[in-house]
Parts: C-alpha cells; structure tokens; sequence
C-alpha cells in the first residue's frame, strides 16, 4: 500500500508550506530516513525524511506551488503500484527512473504567464543561506552533494568577482520573517513596558551559566503565574498554554531562528542551557528541525553580547508577548541589566503586563530562587 508524504504543520499559524527542492526522483529508491525534499514554511527550511523504505512513485507537486498542511506532496511505495484512487487525478509522476540511479533532475519553477520558464539549482538550505550572504550566485556552482547537491562547502570554495555594489537577494526564509514582521507590526497594537533590574547578587551566583539561561528561567517561573503573557492570539481566541514553551531568538548569518525549550518550567536553568547550547548549535549548522521552532508560547530576545543597553523587540505572532534583554552593565558598584516586555494590547492590558515583568525582576533579584 503507497504510503502518502504530507506537507508537514510546523506551527500554530501555518496553513500551507512550499516544495523548493527534491532530493530524489520519481522512481528512486530510499531508505527510511533518507532525505525526500526541501519544505519551507513562512518562517523555516526543513527537510522531509521517508518514513519507510521504498521508491518514490509519485511526486504530487510542482516546486514553489503553496500547498495546504496534510496534503499529499508525494508517495513511497514499490515500483509499479497504483496510487491512491483519491491521488490517481493529481499525480505528477514520471517515467520511471533506473533503480540504480540516485541523479535527479533539475526540477522547474512555475514561470509566470509569459514569463520564461527558468531551472532552479538543486541546494541545501544552508548553502542558500550563505550564498544569499554573500552574494554568491548558485546558478554557477557544481553541486559535490548527493544526486548533484549544492552544499556548504561548495558555496564556500566559490569566490564572487569584485564590485562596486553587492547584490544580496533575499533569501525565502529572511523574505517571508520581513512580510511576518511588517504584517505584525501592522496589525499587533504593541505596547513597551521597560525595568531596569539589579543582577549584582545573580551575577555573582550564576557561576558559568549564561546569562540567557538563567534569565529564561527566571522568565519561565514568572509566567506561570501569568498565564495570560503565557498565549496565544489566534482569531477571536486567546489560547492559555499549560507548559510554558519559551521560543529563544537565535542570530545566523542574515537570518533567524527560534528554537523552543518545552516545559521550561519544569527544567533547572543548567538544564536550559544545555539545552539551548544544543539548538544553538544545530540552527547555526543548519540542521536545526522544523519542529524545534514550532508552538512557543513566549520569546526571549537577548541582544545583551552585542553590547546593546536595551531595546523594543516585535512580538512573534500568535505569540501575546515577548521580553528584550540588554547587556549586564555596571552601574556604580552594581550590575544591572534592562528588560523591556512588549505585549499585544488585544489580550491583555497594562497592568497585568507590569506585574508580569514584575515577577521576573523580582526573581533575578533573588538567585537563591532561580538557581536552586
């Protein structure tokens, strides 16, 4: 029996995701946990394994086309097998491939009405993000990956011909992170609220403990008091969660991530940093999953090592709030840090937001309760 490959759901809001690359041709054999395609969503790139072993027997979709959360964009079964009757209409399938044969083929991007139609470059997710960095044009490279892939390390030995100006396209993921922050700050009424807090005594009790750490932990414990800064807004709906799932913003190279440490309530703030140095590293080698930025219910923004002293970061829809952190700054012969908590008017109003913030401060003031 054909075994459907779904468009996978990577968050509260996500409706629909896009195929941008295939890994294997219709007519290639897998092994389970092999590679299948590239999925974007509004936010991230993942890759889709197999879930079982078999040949790719159909591919349901064209590249760059939306297509809805759960619908079918593939199937895996053996060479020769009826598709679903429900998928037989929809099928894109291909004259079958040699079994020996792992070279895909270029796949085409939808053109436009008029427009010419053009190829799209077989690439990694990371390997596009550092060419879009750097102005590398990956049209011109040979992919030394599986089936012909662009990898990291072809898009490093390459060398761009000096300019004037540098072109940088934007790449999917920071495209769709603009449209999502310019439709936030659009339509989210986004108010700041902002507490200079006295860290001397967590500063001296944190030991080797990053700062981000035991903030977060402090974050964590505060808001299970507060479980309204602890939501969602989705549609007419406020959406309490039970768990408080802290999405950790995370600088790449001209890009975001958000990985999310589950039931941070419940963990010691040295298990949180283990923890986010773990998906720190994966994001930073672009091997972060999909489902690890997935259905946070409050974000932490920590611009504190750049050097900045505070700032008004943009709330991550459905999210309700988020809390930017400045950099411990001594401050005669104390240190102090600044938080400044923006939250969605819509859920909730200013005085629950402050006492919120409240309990945070109150916590870094008190290490004895963060880090027992």
């Amino acid at each position: 029996m054909a075994i459907k490959i779904g468009m996978p759901n990577l968050g509260h809001t996500m409706e629909s995701g896009r195929v941008v690359a295939w890994l294997v041709p219709v007519g290639g054999t897998v092994a389970r946990g092999d590679l299948l395609a590239v999925v974007e969503s509004d936010k991230v790139s993942i890759e889709v394994e197999a879930p079982a072993a078999g040949t790719l027997i159909a591919q349901m979709v064209p590249l760059d086309a939306e297509i809805a959360v759960g619908a079918a964009i593939a199937y895996l079964g053996t060479p020769g097998e009826t598709l679903p009757e429900a998928a037989t209409t929809a099928a894109a399938t291909a004259p079958p491939a040699d079994p020996g044969s792992r070279t895909a083929p270029s796949p085409e991007v939808v053109a436009a009405p008029g427009a010419a139609a053009s190829r799209r470059v077989l690439a990694s997710p990371l390997a596009r993000r550092i060419a879009a960095q750097r102005g590398i044009d990956l049209r011109g490279l040979s992919g030394t990956g599986p089936d012909g892939l662009v990898v990291r390390a072809d898009v490093e030995r390459a060398a761009p011909m000096p300019a004037r100006w540098r072109t940088v396209p934007l790449s999917p993921a920071r495209r769709r992170i603009a449209e999502r922050m310019t439709r936030a700050w659009r339509e989210i009424p986004m108010v700041p609220l902002q507490r200079v807090v006295d860290v001397t005594a967590l500063g001296a009790a944190r030991g080797a403990l990053p700062w981000t750490a035991v903030i977060a932990r402090a974050a964590a414990l505060a808001l299970v008091a507060h479980p309204r800064l602890n939501a969602v807004l989705i549609g007419d709906e406020i959406r309490e969660s039970v768990d408080v799932d802290l999405s950790i913003a995370v600088a790449l190279p001209d890009d975001l991530a958000v990985p999310v440490i589950r039931a941070a309530q419940t963990k010691r703030a040295n298990a949180i940093a283990g923890e986010l140095a773990a998906l720190v590293a994966a994001a930073r080698a672009g091997r972060l999953p999909g489902d690890a930025q997935a259905d946070g219910s409050f974000t932490l923004s920590n611009l504190g090592a750049t050097g900045v002293d505070g700032f008004q970061p943009i709330v991550n829809p459905p999210q309700v709030a988020i809390l930017g952190i400045g950099r411990v700054r001594p401050a005669g012969d104390r240190l102090e840090t600044s938080l400044t908590l923006v939250f969605d008017h819509r859920a909730l109003d200013g005085a629950a937001a402050a006492r919120g913030l409240a309990d945070i401060a109150d916590l870094l003031a008190s290490p004895d309760r963060i880090l027992a």
